[in-house]
């Protein structure tokens, strides 16, 4: 497995959704991956099972060399080589693009190739795409193209990014995020005694957006805690991604005389069981906002890339997506819309059936996958 880990917990989520449906459907699999420094430690992948690969190729040690172990050794100890693998599943959820330079779509490129070339099968989950500018990034994605036996865009703006670079191709598809089928469950502390509507910050809509934006992020979420304080609610801060998230829960907070509560769950199943019980999520971050409306759970969202558009567009729910810049009396007519009666059965029930839809489209990517993991 590529590109997943664990301080991120949508690229948590990724991976238990994976290591799930593939379990389900192929007996002995054995799952791998490589460590990852600070995202993917020895303890947290043994914990799940999951078999070491032997790859340092930032020290400039040449993978061939830990062929030289013998292979009773190797097993004794959980270490895998790329040459015994039957499969890549990587899922990104969005590292190919201008937006994070050429480096690591050339780098998987790269290890595309390779693999292509091993006879291993690569498949692409539901991730965004693009944009595509500059000659590296674009010669890159061509070869990742190639060397795909699946690679499917999480959204029509990154399908067309994929197309207009690499053209229509077969292996070239679509499906909404896979983390939807993922069910998740409630920790024994939580109740709505904590609260009942979720503020998810992201740091990266300081640290990855223009200055205007970046500014207006933190009064942003100043402003949408005092008007849902005014309507009642009970908002609560849930950490969906280490420390940065945290300090601006703690920076938002130094504003109230009364701190909101501040949850740092490291399990993404039980983060995804505490918004299911939410009212509704105020949310900058990707798969928090996916939880949300999988599970019929009406949300506002902040972003900072296509990836955020699409997902609101895709769920019919446009309106909900909003510039951090917002006057104070528009966000409190959204937040009205959304969260208050009459019209927040009409948001939830639209919502409900898009998430229905979106779960029989993962199902059927899932069987596209599956047939290729298993010819």
């Amino acid at each position: 497995m590529e590109k997943v880990g664990f301080v991120n917990k949508g690229a948590e989520l990724m991976l238990h959704a994976i290591m799930q449906t593939v379990s389900a459907n192929i007996s002995d699999v054995k799952f791998v991956m490589k460590p990852i420094k600070n995202k993917s430690t020895y303890c947290q992948r043994g914990k799940l099972g999951i078999y070491q690969k032997l790859e340092f190729s930032r020290l400039g040690i040449c993978n061939p060399v830990f062929k030289l172990i013998p292979k009773d050794f190797r097993d004794n100890y959980g270490m895998v080589v790329d040459s015994e693998l039957d499969a890549v599943i990587n899922a990104a959820g969005f590292s190919y693009g201008d937006q994070w330079g050429p480096n690591s779509t050339t780098t998987t490129a790269r290890k595309m190739k390779k693999w292509r070339h091993n006879g291993t099968k690569v498949i692409l989950l539901p991730q965004a795409f693009g944009p595509f500018s500059t000659p590296k990034i674009r010669k890159g994605i061509r070869e990742m193209v190639n060397n795909a036996d699946l690679i499917y865009a999480r959204d029509p703006k990154s399908y067309a990014n994929l197309i207009e670079v690499a053209g229509s191709m077969p292996n070239i598809k679509m499906s909404p995020d896979f983390t939807n089928l993922v069910v998740g469950a409630v920790p024994d502390y939580f109740s709505h005694e904590l609260g009942d509507l979720c503020i998810v910050p992201n740091s990266k809509m300081i640290d990855k957006t223009k200055e205007e934006t970046s500014t207006a992020y933190l009064p942003f979420l100043i402003k949408s805690i005092s008007i849902l304080k005014e309507k009642g609610f009970r908002p609560f801060f849930l950490i969906h991604e280490g420390m940065g998230d945290l300090h601006i829960a703690e920076e938002a907070n130094r504003q109230f005389s009364d701190n909101l509560n501040i949850i740092m769950e490291p399990d993404p199943i039980m983060i995804k069981g505490i918004i299911g019980e939410c009212k509704g999520m105020i949310g900058s971050r990707f798969h928090g906002l996916v939880s949300a409306l999988v599970q019929n759970v009406p949300s506002i969202g902040t972003g900072w890339s296509h990836k955020y558009q699409m997902l609101f567009e895709s769920y019919n729910i446009s309106e909900g997506l909003v510039a951090p810049s917002i006057s104070h009396e528009e966000l409190e007519i959204i937040i009205d819309s959304f969260f208050m009666e009459p019209n927040n059965q009409k948001i939830v029930k639209e919502i409900a059936a898009q998430s229905t839809r979106q779960k029989n489209e993962v199902l059927s990517m899932w069987n596209e996958v599956m047939d290729i993991l298993k010819s």
